[in-house]
């Protein structure tokens, strides 16, 4: 079986959902080998280095990050083909919120970002997520990073989301440091599972059901 998985990656403008598309999430373990060889000390500093050349680039509507996994086991033991698209969504909510409705149109997960050390987003971040909560479906799959660049200061009048008792969190997320890259994606990965799992279910259950009306 071949599946189509659309996640999409919101938040405020300037949070880091791009880098983490690009650099992370639709990469896969084997891309991201030199991690677990401190040996590779040369490729990490690579890696560090195309990080910092993405600075704060504006998206806008959108980018669509694809990776292809061609043996994704799922739970039940089962292997699929899944061709996963992160959709990465412009931060700027005033532009985008007409758009909101057909960009959320089959998609299977949300992964919201923000920056915890910068004014103003924990208060976007919870303006993003009153737009998508009824766009959604009830069982799409969420999870929050909190992202933010090193040596970052905190910023005294930055305020948590509210979302943060409501969606999993996944905790120091920082994209220039082995142990947080690796928790960042495995973190992606384990979402996707149970995304992919409930997609097959369903495909599964369309399928015997159009087999048995053919029978009749």
């Amino acid at each position: 079986m071949s599946l189509t998985t659309k996640i999409l990656l919101v938040g405020p403008q300037n949070a880091g959902k791009t880098v983490l598309a690009k650099y992370i999430f639709s990469r896969d373990a084997d891309d991201l080998g030199f991690l677990e060889n401190n040996m590779e000390e040369k490729e990490f500093e690579a890696f560090k280095m195309d990080l910092g050349s993405e600075g704060d680039v504006s998206t806008y509507p959108l980018r669509i990050h694809e990776r292809n996994i061609e043996d994704f086991q799922l739970s039940s033991g089962a292997v699929v083909s899944v061709n996963v698209q992160i959709w990465d969504v412009s931060g700027d909510l005033e532009r985008m919120r007409d758009k909101l409705e057909v960009v959320c149109g089959n998609a299977l997960g949300a992964v919201f970002v923000y920056n915890p050390g910068r004014q103003g987003h924990g208060e976007l971040l919870d303006q993003w997520f009153r737009e998508l909560e009824n766009l959604l479906p009830s069982s799409a799959e969420k999870i929050l990073y909190p992202y933010k660049m090193p040596d970052q200061k905190q910023n005294s009048r930055a305020v948590h989301p509210k979302l943060t008792s409501r969606v999993r969190t996944v905790e120091d997320c920082n994209a220039y440091e082995r142990d947080s890259i690796r928790r960042m994606h495995t973190e992606f990965n384990q979402m996707l599972r149970k995304v992919v799992d409930r997609q097959y279910t369903r495909r599964e259950k369309q399928e015997r059901s159009l087999m048995n009306t053919n029978n009749y």
